[in-house]
């Protein structure tokens, strides 16, 4: 018995080369569309105490585009279109001014929509009442 037989064989599949420098770029800027949103806007956050909505938002913006992002760099690496996991842009004018009209409803609205949009019998945003905490408590 010859010693060739357990000799180690690399097996390469000649189909798949290495990732070019496009490539590699494209990776580095959404690892780093990843990261640094969130280091930057901790050093925002000093006190955790009154974190404010418009940094949580800002914040939840930021991870959801690059969450998003690294969904389209994988489907840019495998080939595969945006079909393949089920978003399409068919209906994507319609879909949209959906979106407007039932973001201005759950936003608060300007002063000049407020009496229009309560016509088709939506209720109209009411301010919240403050209530005083007893300190002693």
């Amino acid at each position: 018995m010859s010693a060739d037989l357990f000799e180690t064989i690399k097996v390469r599949n000649p189909d798949t080369s290495q990732p070019d420098r496009r490539e590699r770029v494209l990776e580095i800027i959404v690892f780093l569309i990843l990261i640094v949103p969130s280091m930057a806007l901790s050093f925002f956050a000093l006190n955790q105490d009154r974190l404010g909505f418009s940094l949580s938002a800002v914040a939840s913006i930021l991870r959801d585009l690059s969450l998003v992002s690294l969904i389209l760099f994988f489907l840019w690496r495998n080939r595969e279109q945006v079909v393949s996991i089920g978003w399409t842009f068919t209906n994507f004018w319609k879909e949209f001014l959906l979106g407007l009209i039932l973001f201005s409803r759950s936003s608060p609205c300007p002063a000049a929509w407020r009496p229009r949009s309560t016509r088709p019998g939506f209720p109209s945003p009411q301010p919240l009442q403050r209530f005083s905490l007893r300190k002693d408590l």
